[in-house]
């Protein structure tokens, strides 16, 4: 996963990185940010915990705005 997340950096995406070790997360986050990244946001957390799931959709909603699907 972590090579998804840099090639999304690479291409200047917005990351929400998710993932249990806090620590793993700011690595791929200064990784991300040399590559190109204008903006992560690092959620601690386990994605099988439906507390944590909602928890990490609401705090990346709240962080970049609204989800808006997008266009064809």
């Amino acid at each position: 996963m972590q090579q998804l997340a840099y090639q999304y950096a690479a291409k200047g995406a917005c990351l929400a990185l998710v993932a249990r070790r806090e620590w793993s997360l700011w690595q791929v986050a200064d990784r991300a940010f040399e590559l190109g990244v204008p903006n992560v946001i690092i959620l601690p957390g386990d994605v099988t915990d439906p507390n944590d799931y909602n928890r990490f959709v609401q705090a990346t909603i709240d962080h970049y705005g609204q989800w808006r699907p997008r266009k064809a």
